[in-house]
């Protein structure tokens, strides 16, 4: 009902879509895992703000700074390895993700982990199905393992 509407109004379309549905899919998947995931990374990060000292922002402010400055000079690299830590942990949980795509998108696209869970059940097939979940596996714990050293050198522990 959605994509029709748009249509009829001229709503969004990235123009390589011959409507606005594909592009509306793509936006509500994103939407979703975001609702879903985006406490995950906020965690982290808020965890590492907590350990921040407060008189280490109000030193740049007794010189003068701007408030974005002082973002931009002290807290923000303060905060590097929640960012790290926190997008390590949300993308590692965001690339198994089944469940979301199903029900935003339903079956007209395929994600690897809708093509995993989908390959054996509904189109017998093994080797497609084996091969998805070996590249998810893959992906997942590189993600892991390639975030811990960064983390590490950003003075956190992943």
């Amino acid at each position: 009902m959605l994509p029709h509407f748009l249509r009829r109004t001229g709503g969004p379309s990235c123009g390589r879509c011959a409507s606005a549905w594909p592009c509306l899919a793509a936006a509500g998947l994103v939407v979703g895992a975001a609702n879903l995931f985006l406490p995950f990374m906020i965690l982290p990060i808020y965890a590492v703000i907590r350990l921040i000292d407060p008189r280490l922002s109000e030193a740049p402010a007794t010189l003068g700074a701007a408030p974005l400055r002082r973002f931009r000079a002290g807290t923000l690299p303060l905060t590097l390895p929640g960012l790290v830590s926190g997008a390590a942990f949300m993308v590692s949980l965001a690339v198994p993700m089944y469940v979301v795509p199903s029900l935003a998108i339903g079956d007209r696209f395929q994600t690897l982990a809708t093509l995993t869970g989908r390959a054996f059940p509904f189109m017998r097939n093994e080797e497609l199905a084996s091969t998805a979940a070996t590249i998810l596996l893959v992906l997942a714990v590189a993600i892991v393992v390639g975030s811990t050293p960064p983390a590490r050198r950003l003075g956190g522990s992943a």
